[in-house]
């Protein structure tokens, strides 16, 4: 059931947001000065115009008509036509479907739209987006939204995705994103294709609340909207709470003060975008208006919004058309002109060359008398943008104090010598100095003179003087800065390169003290250190307990290997020549007569090649399972001369190939896998060879084969599957990857599964898993596993260096 925010919910969830947007705030504060340095550096022209302003046309993406778009999105552009001189906003309402021709056609300058639509004008029309809007829902700003996939809470018949099958879905339109594309990808990615598997797609137009009233009378039998269109009927008394029924309920790690329920990924919410024929000074000084805008202005009251932030990674939303193959991504998967370019570019780019090299030549005149043209251009834009910027370097100097007084680590300025620009007055009180007594000095000479034991401190050593040259960031936390009375402090610092043009032209270094930090790290290393004393303590117990464990797993191939050889010896049929002998011994005086004559007697030579046939059978069987019984029996003294070794000298590195090695540990579990039906399927990727403890990675290997033999043996799936692939990890590492399809493993128990002495067979004992844990540990690499749940198998992986680490401790 949904569960709608209550009044001090919404409080509760604005002061926690709040208190994350506060969190941002510096990162937030050096990001626009950053776009204000470009803005007041950048050889562009925003001048007053004295005979009429230019138009700036504003596209947006009229969801609920063009009356209620342009009321909403008017204050807007009246705000921007205020804070920019010259310039007059407006906005152009335009349907979903109308967008890409107004942008093809140039007919607009910017344009906002939902993430599906922006993601399509990005890939085909190199649109970029300057911002994402900070939407106000039910009070609360968010930058993410979502779908909600939702029945009537009355409809016994639907609990889970799964029970939509044949089912009616209303969705305002199928080419809306949050009305519908976030929740399709979601049903996929559950095994449910809408187009295929409901009754009906039921399209019941804008608004959204359409589709909401759709399952409400029962013309639905399920629905998808965007996030908080319940909960905004709910507050309005539009519905009551215990109608709705929200179905597959998520939550997202990256954004737990999330206020509304939701059944898909978060995605970023509406971005504002520049276009291609844009003039770039435009954009800029246009998204440093609305990142500045307050969320108490009233443009952004009437937009109903909390303003805009800087612009969120839209990836989600790339990877989410890529799945629906829709889009920019309908042919996804496809092979394309582009694809064959790919394939063939080296003498496409032959021919290419050939043919610049021709046309160089008038190209050159030609261009020259254009940089003349746009040249001259320049130098008339230039004179404009000095006006501009004497204009509004007061008011950015101004900001720029404010934000630097504010924070709260040490943050200063330098030029490229190294000497103070600026210094705010954190950075003054951690060093004891008023912020004026260290501008135009040395910021070497006087607070990084000297290493922590008063040895001389090089400038040319320094990172900070590195950054000024090579224009790398840089981040350090080893040295110590001192104060004016002499004494030091540990520090942790980051220089970040101020570039112009392509060069340095100075540095802005932030910085804390890390004193506490220091003692608690020492604090962690004394308790780590009784820690180790009190493992090893135990890992002296664990070792007899793993020798037996794994002793006993092959003592289980033993086991079968002479069952076998019993039921051999009991099924032989020696007794049969024996009795033969007898029959020949009684007519031995009259044997050729016997042989060539007599019924029975003529019979006995082709019963003899026919016995002799079976008994040489039964010899290669019986020898091919001594053969197995020795190998396990020398495997078990492997066991056991391994765990000698290591006690003394650790175990012996050697050159393997992983390949051979799986094929070596299937051996070892030939007759349980053959006893159970179940042939391994072997997909090995071409590895390097690894220098490794053998023997380690066998037992490892061995375990984690016995374990999936009993997970499918133990299972009703029809079709046992065990699978082993081998592949690279990386330049320094390979992976193996044990899969079966057995009885799985459950969400609960995933955590505690390499836990010493947790087992979750009903005659385990749970030190297989743990040993080999170690094991892995101990050769420099890591075992994990993944399960979908039970009866849905499992998937034990396996990582390893390329070379051994010799020094690696267990776990």
């Amino acid at each position: 059931m949904l569960t709608a925010p209550t009044n001090h919910t919404i409080s509760h969830h604005r002061k926690r947001m709040c208190a994350a947007t506060r969190g941002s705030f510096r990162f937030i504060s050096i990001w626009i000065l950053t776009l204000v340095s470009f803005v007041l550096s950048a050889n562009f022209a925003l001048a007053d115009n004295d005979e009429a302003d230019i138009k700036v046309r504003i596209g947006v993406n009229a969801l609920r008509g063009t009356e209620k778009c342009l009321k909403q999105w008017t204050p807007m552009a009246s705000y921007l036509s205020q804070q920019v001189p010259g310039y007059t906003y407006e906005i152009v309402p335009i349907s979903l479907a109308d967008i890409p021709a107004a942008v093809a056609a140039k007919t607009i300058d910017f344009v906002m739209t939902n993430p599906s639509s922006y993601v399509e004008l990005e890939a085909n029309y190199g649109v970029i987006r300057l911002a994402t809007l900070r939407a106000l829902r039910q009070g609360i700003p968010c930058t993410v939204f979502g779908g909600v996939i939702f029945t009537r809470a009355d409809r016994a018949d639907i609990t889970t995705l799964d029970d939509l099958h044949n089912k009616i879905f209303a969705t305002a339109a199928i080419q809306g994103f949050g009305a519908f594309r976030t929740a399709w990808r979601e049903l996929l990615k559950n095994g449910i294709d809408p187009f295929e598997d409901f009754a009906e797609v039921k399209e019941v137009g804008f608004p959204q609340d359409n589709a909401i009233y759709a399952v409400l009378d029962g013309t639905a039998d399920a629905g998808t909207v965007r996030t908080d269109m319940i909960e905004r009927l709910v507050s309005e008394g539009k519905i009551k709470l215990d109608q709705i029924r929200v179905l597959n309920r998520l939550t997202d790690k990256r954004h737990p003060e999330y206020p509304f329920a939701y059944s898909t990924p978060l995605y970023p919410e509406w971005p504002f975008s520049t276009l291609e024929h844009t003039s770039v000074n435009l954009a800029r000084v246009t998204v440093l208006v609305l990142l500045t805008m307050s969320e108490d202005a009233q443009a952004a009251k009437a937009a109903n919004i909390a303003g805009w932030t800087v612009p969120e990674d839209y990836h989600s939303v790339h990877e989410c058309l890529k799945e629906l193959r829709v889009g920019p991504y309908i042919n996804y998967g496809k092979v394309t002109i582009y694809d064959v370019i790919s394939a063939y570019w080296h003498w496409m780019l032959l021919a290419l060359g050939i043919f610049l090299i021709i046309a160089c030549g008038a190209v050159y005149v030609w261009r020259l008398n254009k940089k003349l043209t746009t040249y001259q251009d320049q130098l008339h834009m230039e004179l404009e943008i000095r006006h501009l910027a004497e204009k509004s370097l007061d008011k950015a100097q101004k900001k720029t104090q404010l934000i630097l007084n504010s924070a709260g680590e040490g943050i200063c300025g330098l030029d490229t010598q190294g000497n103070t620009m600026f210094v705010n007055p954190a950075a003054g009180r951690m060093l004891g100095y008023e912020p004026v007594e260290l501008l135009t000095k040395s910021l070497h000479e006087s607070i990084q003179y000297a290493h922590t034991d008063d040895a001389k401190f090089d400038s040319e050593q320094s990172a900070i003087s590195k950054t000024l040259q090579d224009g790398q960031i840089c981040e350090v936390d080893t040295e110590v800065f001192w104060r004016k009375d002499g004494s030091q402090f540990p520090v942790k610092y980051v220089c970040t390169p101020i570039a112009e043009d392509g060069y340095v032209v100075g540095a802005v270094l932030t910085f804390s003290d890390i004193t506490r930090r220091l003692e608690n790290e020492k604090e962690r290393e004394i308790l780590h250190d009784k820690l180790i004393d009190a493992s090893r303590s135990a890992g002296m117990a664990e070792v007899a307990i793993d020798v037996l464990h794994n002793v006993g797993n092959v003592l289980n191939s033993v086991n079968v290997a002479v069952n076998i050889l019993h039921q051999k010896v009991s099924a032989s049929k020696i007794s049969g020549l024996t009795k033969t002998v007898d029959l020949l011994a009684k007519n031995s005086d009259h044997l050729g007569e016997f042989i060539t004559i007599d019924e029975i007697g003529s019979r006995v030579p082709r019963y003899l090649a026919k016995l002799s046939k079976l008994l040489e059978e039964d010899r290669k069987q019986q020898l091919t399972e001594l053969e197995n019984l020795s190998s396990h029996v020398n495997h078990i003294n492997l066991i056991v001369q391994a765990q000698q070794n290591y006690t003394k000298l650790g175990g012996v590195i050697q050159t393997v190939t992983i390949s051979e090695l799986l094929d070596e540990a299937i051996t070892i579990q030939k007759n349980s896998l053959d006893f159970h039906d179940i042939e391994p399927l072997r997909e090995y990727e071409n590895i390097p060879t690894v220098e490794i403890d053998k023997h380690d990675v066998l037992q490892i290997l061995t375990n984690l084969i016995s374990n999936a033999d009993d997970a499918l043996f133990h299972s009703s799936q029809p079709d046992k599957q065990l699978t082993l692939k081998t592949s690279a990890c990386g330049e320094n590492r390979i992976r193996i990857e044990v899969s079966d399809n057995g009885v799985g493993i459950e969400a609960d128990k995933l955590d505690r599964i390499f836990t010493h002495g947790f087992t979750t067979k009903e005659s385990g004992n749970g030190f297989g898993l743990h040993s080999a844990a170690n094991l892995a540990g101990k050769l420099g690499g890591s075992l994990t596993v993944t399960s979908e749940g039970v009866n849905l198998g499992a998937t034990f992986t396996l990582e390893l260096p390329i070379h051994a680490a010799r020094n690696a401790t267990i776990a």
